[in-house]
């Protein structure tokens, strides 16, 4: 005897009918698109990239934002990467710090361009509009 026949009928059903809803519930969901995934390049720079990013966050938690600035600019270099979006997000954090708004809204901008789904990014380039006194791009 089979061992799905030796379930009650209701736990029967529920396996027949779990697939379809979870497959129902699946294809709601947003079909992947490619505006949203940077171009992944070669492991070695990929690798170059996310230890360039790492490097610049030790840095800019040390207070040293011109260094972790430099190695971010060497680090966007290489776009498109599966980082770029981190990258012009970090970019866009630090010339807020250092009060050029106009450029750190150009790095929000460039950041929500690799993905414009990236929470971080959309507050920060709202931040930087009402900094630079743009409220309604702001909003």
């Amino acid at each position: 005897m089979p061992a799905i026949s030796r379930l009650s009928k209701s736990r029967r059903v529920c396996l027949l009918v779990f697939p379809v809803i979870l497959c129902l519930c699946l294809s709601a969901l947003e079909p992947c698109s490619a505006r949203h995934y940077a171009q992944v390049k070669d492991y070695e720079t990929e690798h170059m990239v996310f230890e360039l990013l790492k490097q610049a966050d030790e840095q800019s938690d040390a207070g040293q934002d011109l260094k972790a600035r430099a190695l971010l600019d060497r680090a966007a270099s290489f776009d498109p990467t599966g980082n770029s979006a981190y990258i012009h997000e970090r970019l866009c954090s630090l010339y807020r710090k250092l009060g050029n708004y106009q450029r750190a809204i150009t790095e929000g901008q460039t950041a929500l361009k690799y993905d414009d789904k990236q929470e971080t990014a959309i507050y920060l380039l709202a931040l930087c509009y009402m900094d630079n006194n743009q409220y309604d791009p702001a909003i």
